[in-house]
């Protein structure tokens, strides 16, 4: 996994060298880590890639600078066609998020 995008304080008039610079800003995003209704269990309630969700969290707060935003890009949850079902993965999301 790539290092959250940083954007550096890079003003050639300051006399910084890269090597002195620190970010500003920085952002992380990461696409979507959904498995396949297939593979739903009530094991897995969220419906979330685990291994992967828990590799890039882990990831992300062993880096040297925290990202300051975190975007999720893609589905999140399975297309449900009641609000119970939905309720239920995103609070099994949230479970992931928490450990």
């Amino acid at each position: 996994m790539n290092s959250p995008v940083e954007i550096l304080d890079n003003d050639d008039n300051d006399g910084l060298s890269y090597e002195s610079d620190k970010p500003i800003f920085s952002f992380s995003f990461t696409g979507c880590n959904r498995i396949g209704r297939i593979a739903q269990s009530s094991d897995n309630p969220s419906t979330a890639n685990k291994f992967a969700m828990q590799r890039i969290f882990k990831e992300l707060t062993d880096e040297e600078y925290q990202p300051e935003l975190f975007f999720f890009l893609g589905d999140l949850v399975l297309a449900e066609t009641n609000t119970t079902n939905l309720k239920t993965q995103l609070g099994a999301w949230n479970e992931i998020y928490k450990e």
